[in-house]
């Protein structure tokens, strides 16, 4: 949404025109998603569209630099979930033998990037991020409805019990009663 915003943005300071019409804005959130897979191999990409809005194009190439400021405090924010889970479990970064990166995200070579350096380690690449992110929904999915053995495997290695996941002190369906004639 901030890469959108900021080629709105541009493209008013070029035009002095602000774009109201979200068929227009739709297919520049095409576009920016595009660009966004090819900066995840490329420094840069190019944002092309002609007949853009009001008969005038968009055009702009995208650095990596310059999506690394725009995304700058998106980008921080990411490695507060990991110390949240490193908090919780009560391990200490050294400890973690693997880090696997999965989701659209984590083909940022900035937060790869990022996440070596917090842990100072190379993050494994070698896992298939959709595979790994279906896998992951699917163990959450056993959690859910009371998959034998998955919600033990699920919890079993925590160290702190305190903060242990109960699974059983999440709601559960209430059986209806039967009416009997």
């Amino acid at each position: 949404m901030a890469l959108l915003v900021h080629l709105l943005a541009k493209f008013h300071e070029q035009t002095g025109i602000r774009v109201t019409d979200d068929a227009a804005v739709d297919t520049l959130r095409n576009a920016v998603e595009v660009a966004k897979i090819t900066l995840s191999t490329q420094d840069r990409a190019v944002v092309d569209i002609p007949q853009f809005y009001a008969g005038k194009a968009l055009t702009h190439t995208l650095q990596r630099s310059e999506v690394h400021s725009v995304w700058g405090t998106l980008f921080e924010r990411a490695i507060w979930p990991v110390q949240q889970v490193l908090d919780i479990s009560g391990y200490a970064r050294s400890e973690v033998d693997q880090i696997v990166l999965v989701g659209g995200t984590t083909r940022i070579p900035f937060i790869r990037k990022m996440m070596h350096d917090f842990f100072d380690k190379e993050p494994n690449w070698r896992v298939d991020p959709d595979q790994a992110v279906a896998w992951g929904t699917a163990l959450q999915a056993g959690i859910m409805t009371d998959a034998k053995g998955i919600k033990v495997a699920a919890t079993e290695h925590w160290k702190s019990t305190a903060l242990r996941c109960n699974p059983l002190a999440r709601p559960h369906r209430i059986s209806q009663p039967t009416i009997s004639e």
